[in-house]
């Protein structure tokens, strides 16, 4: 599991660990719960700064990572 764009894992993102933390949860269960770009087929997500990055993109079908993946 990790940011699709730069490929940290949730555990390494402060925000997200201070989220898991508040709920009393582990990060990679509160990532895929809560983060509402996880992909959950290839385990990616785009965390926060990154989503902002990429212009903060959104659909009805949701968040896709092409283009940022090899």
């Amino acid at each position: 599991m990790m940011c699709a764009r730069c490929r940290k894992d949730p555990i390494d993102i402060p925000e997200y660990a201070d989220h898991a933390k508040a709920d009393n949860m582990e990060v990679h269960n509160w990532v895929q719960l809560e983060e509402g770009t996880f992909n959950h087929k290839l385990q990616l997500f785009v965390c926060t700064l990154c989503y902002i990055a990429i212009g903060m993109p959104s659909s009805p079908r949701g968040w896709k990572p092409e283009g940022l993946i090899e």
